[in-house]
């Protein structure tokens, strides 16, 4: 894989910039670095391809005022301290890039995610929502990435919660933790 070819210095005076119709550069930012100055790698296909969701979720009658973005870029250095947290990083995840973002749906801001499909939980039924909007997005654009879901995400700085996650990685790849799927 390629570096990032470039990083976005954030700060106080551009963290509220709209970049897509539905995104801020502060929705990209780590939630723990929200109030220093800091950089982050973002491929500018990301915000479009997250866009793109939000509007066929709601084409398809979800109530939602938008996507929740728990991680974005992740430095080096950073991923490295999650392991040894012993939180799973991939070593070549996607987030190391600038083309990826873990998210949630979470409408009463409880920090967990939201069920959609109304049955009181967050299962496979939930994610197929969204692996059917990716679906139909990557038919009409012709523009592949990667798209997973997880019964557990792990971060320091937020709750432990299910959670998609997506990327612009060029070419198709699905997975899951989920043991029952």
């Amino acid at each position: 894989y390629r570096p990032p070819s470039h990083f976005i210095r954030i700060n106080s005076d551009n963290i509220g910039a709209r970049i897509s119709r539905h995104f801020t550069l502060g929705d990209f930012s780590p939630a723990d670095e929200k109030d220093k100055t800091h950089f982050i790698a973002l491929d500018p296909d990301l915000p479009v391809r997250l866009d793109n969701l939000v509007d066929a979720l709601k084409d398809k009658g979800l109530q939602f005022s938008g996507l929740k973005i728990l991680r974005s870029y992740l430095t080096p250095n950073k991923a490295e301290l999650y392991r040894r947290q012993g939180i799973d990083v991939a070593r070549f995840s996607r987030l190391l890039y600038g083309d990826s973002a873990v998210f949630i749906i979470d409408e009463n801001n409880d920090g967990l995610m939201d069920d959609l499909n109304g049955d009181g939980q967050f299962d496979r039924q939930d994610f197929t929502i969204i692996e059917q909007s990716v679906e139909e997005i990557e038919a009409k654009t012709h523009i592949s990435g990667g798209l997973g879901y997880s019964m557990h995400f792990k971060d320091p700085v937020h709750k432990d919660t299910p959670c998609i996650q997506i990327d612009v990685r060029g070419w198709r790849s699905r997975w899951s933790d989920d043991p029952a799927q």
